[in-house]
């Protein structure tokens, strides 16, 4: 299943999780030439939630692909390293819209909201 176990006896770091945390810090011990640590991952892959999958020939990501700022920030900097395009957003400016049986239970008031959204956003998509 491409899974790799190799048996060791001792390591000086032990990562938990190969997603980019996990896999980052392994990046930086290896920079550092910390080689005596094994990243540990629970499944048959590496990646976390980044992930894709083929849907109607189409490479559809799944998981998380967005970026969080980009002042030294790794992830846009590998994403810039092989041409990735995306757009910037600003949501410092966002108006929340809860659904009116959410709205209702947490005691908030419903009279001057706008429009619960009635659909998931799945079928707003008409992907059901």
């Amino acid at each position: 299943s491409g899974a790799v176990f190799t048996p060791v006896k001792h390591v000086d770091v032990l990562i938990l999780g190969g997603g980019i945390a996990g896999l980052t810090a392994a990046r930086k011990l290896r920079k550092t030439n910390v080689t005596n640590f094994v990243v540990l991952e629970g499944m048959d892959r590496v990646g976390g939630r980044l992930r894709s999958a083929q849907v109607a020939n189409v490479t559809v990501e799944l998981g998380a692909n967005w970026v969080h700022g980009i002042s030294n920030n790794i992830i846009w900097q590998m994403a810039q390293a092989v041409n990735l395009s995306g757009c910037k957003s600003n949501y410092d400016d966002v108006t929340m819209r809860w659904s009116a049986k959410y709205m209702k239970r947490q005691g908030m008031d419903t009279s001057s909201s706008p429009a619960p959204h009635t659909e998931s956003p799945l079928q707003q998509l008409k992907l059901i």
